[in-house]
């Protein structure tokens, strides 16, 4: 069963009876199972090498994951009363960044419904600049 399949089927099934869960069931599940291990243990996954991760690193990729993560879920209240006082200036980002990330959750779930093996690129940051 591929990634786009279990999408849909979250995206039914949860929508079935939380329609308004629909959003963070299938970001909930991108970004806490692929995406955010990923960015706080980029050595796990070969993206770089062990002795390139020092505390400093670590804790910022910590971070970093967990604005990904209110965003996916959908949180920006969190982010606002998070325990870290700086990460409060953040809430605004996360609150428009939700709107264009659910854009690409959602059209993981159409895909995945149609059997469809390829996904368009959503732009979801359009002003970013690539470092």
């Amino acid at each position: 069963m591929g990634l786009k399949v279990v999408c849909y089927l979250l995206w039914d099934e949860v929508g079935k009876k939380f329609p308004n869960s629909r959003y963070s069931s299938v970001g909930g599940f991108i970004f806490l199972r692929f995406i955010c291990p990923a960015i706080v243990s980029p050595q796990d996954y070969g993206i770089v090498d062990k002795s390139k991760i020092n505390a400093t690193s670590r804790r910022i990729l910590i971070l970093v994951s967990k604005v990904l993560q209110n965003i996916s879920n959908g949180i920006s209240e969190e982010v606002s009363s998070n325990k870290e006082s700086y990460m409060s200036l953040l809430s605004s980002f996360v609150e428009k960044s939700n709107r264009r990330i659910n854009r690409f959750f959602q059209q993981l779930a159409e895909d995945g419904e149609s059997g469809s093996n390829s996904i368009e690129c959503v732009n979801v940051y359009p002003d970013a600049k690539m470092v």
